[in-house]
């Protein structure tokens, strides 16, 4: 016969609410590195938490570890401007 075993396993690090923080930090300055916003975070908690963690969770909530490229301005005021110089 199977037995409940809820609650076995190791602990989270970072309830749901600190997940959200990193998360912020994120959209605040996406040029933030993980190990940077690892260790504001373990500031906060007073706990050590990895920047493999932080990874993880911006992973989870769809971010990578990519800046996307800035476009040209190709648009006909700046393309004006340009011609004007």
């Amino acid at each position: 016969m199977l037995e409940n075993n809820e609650g076995r396993g190791r602990k989270k690090i970072m309830n749901s609410i600190t997940e959200r923080r990193v998360i912020h930090q994120v959209k605040i300055d996406p040029k933030i590195s993980a190990p940077k916003i690892a260790a504001s975070t373990s500031n906060t908690l007073g706990r050590s938490v990895s920047a493999e963690t932080v990874r993880r969770v911006l992973r989870k909530a769809g971010y990578n570890g990519r800046v996307a490229r800035k476009k040209p301005l190709n648009g006909k005021r700046n393309s004006q401007a340009i011609e004007i110089r």
